[in-house]
């Protein structure tokens, strides 16, 4: 499945896009206003949802658009709460 905007095969429309973080590299630059454009684009979780969603890593997905825990997150609750699941 290839979901670049050329050929896109679904597009998200969120109601509180600024609600999700999108974790970028630190060493992204912009260097001019092409850049800008690309940075924007890249930036914006509507563009990259069903993206996000193609490869095939519902753990990151459900991390990053529904702010639900990865697997770290949930052995370290059952590590503190050990007596609860006994």
């Amino acid at each position: 499945m290839n979901c670049s905007e050329e050929t896109m095969v679904g597009k998200v429309f969120l109601v509180h896009p600024e609600d999700i973080d999108i974790p970028l590299y630190e060493n992204m630059k912009i260097i001019d206003g092409d850049d800008q454009v690309i940075y924007n684009k890249t930036t914006n979780p509507s563009n990259l949802m069903v993206e996000a969603l193609s490869e095939n890593n519902p753990l990151a997905f459900g991390k990053t658009y529904f702010k639900l825990p990865d697997c770290t997150d949930v052995i370290n609750h059952i590590a503190e709460h050990i007596t609860d699941f006994m």
